[in-house]
């Protein structure tokens, strides 16, 4: 199956909030409670601790994503306690308010004292400011760009020799899409009052007007269909495998009680002598 990079709803700078924020509380939600991204904790503990990184700066963070959650599993796991800046080109502002409330900000970025600091400003995910240090991530998020927006994510890391992560849980397989079909039909219907803020708006859009959850659906069947390959993946970085910056690219099989899943993963790091956190204290 070929990758197809078909219309996303999600991707439109004119789909209303409402909308929008419907689809990424749904995603956060859905990371957090069933920990689709938590078998991955290994290998983002080790990459922290090769570049003696202890702050990660999320791209793509729609409301917030799996990484407060995985805060909890590197801490319990591996005792390790680094600070998280979560930004994204269309903030969801009231999710993020929600987090910094649960999590707390923390100095240069809120003024508090905390482990999540969210940066309410549009990001674009390939030029990130300088002042945004940090470890790079990205969960679920790669395949929204196209080959060539893509390998400029990566190289504005490599450019700027900082270490960068995609992580993606759904794959193009016929039982990837109709799981996220019948994950997107479930959880629009039963579990829209648990997540976000039900408001008349949202409870019209999902019951009596259905479209949010069709919406919602469509863009899970579309990112099943644009999701990268490892190979694909390689692709994508070959001009820039570089003296000093390497790639470590593969496919993590998560078992389950029915079929289980894949994580699509790519980590690219600078040297530990080069990377923006080589002197950074330890994180353990």
């Amino acid at each position: 199956m070929r990758r197809i990079h078909l219309f996303e709803w999600a991707d439109q700078p004119w789909l209303p909030t409402l909308f929008r924020d419907f689809i990424t509380d749904h995603l956060r939600y859905a990371s957090e409670k069933l920990k689709l991204f938590q078998p991955i904790c290994p290998k983002l503990y080790e990459s922290l601790r090769a570049l003696g990184e202890t702050r990660v700066v999320d791209l793509c963070s729609g409301a917030g994503g799996p990484l407060p959650a995985l805060l909890l599993e590197l801490e319990r796991s591996f005792d390790s306690r680094p600070q998280v800046v979560l930004t994204d080109r269309y903030p969801n502002r009231r999710a993020f308010a929600r987090i910094e409330e649960q999590y707390g900000g923390f100095a240069g970025y809120s003024g508090r004292g905390g482990r999540i600091s969210c940066r309410n400003e549009p990001t674009s995910a390939s030029d990130v400011p300088l002042a945004l240090s940090g470890f790079r991530t990205l969960f679920g998020a790669l395949h929204h760009f196209r080959p060539p927006e893509a390998t400029r994510i990566l190289a504005d890391a490599v450019d700027k020799r900082v270490g960068i992560a995609a992580f993606e849980v759904q794959e193009r397989s016929l039982v990837s899409l109709f799981n996220g079909v019948l994950f997107a039909f479930l959880s629009s219907f039963l579990l829209t009052p648990r997540v976000g803020r039900l408001t008349a708006a949202r409870a019209l859009l999902t019951y009596l007007l259905p479209l949010a959850p069709l919406i919602f659906m469509w863009d899970g069947v579309v990112s099943c269909l644009r999701t990268y390959s490892p190979s694909e993946l390689d692709e994508l970085t070959r001009d820039l495998r570089i003296d000093g910056y390497s790639w470590d690219i593969g496919r993590l099989r998560v078992p389950g009680v029915f079929t289980g899943y894949s994580i699509t993963y790519l980590i690219g790091m600078p040297t530990p002598s080069e990377g923006s956190g080589a002197n950074a204290p330890s994180m353990a």
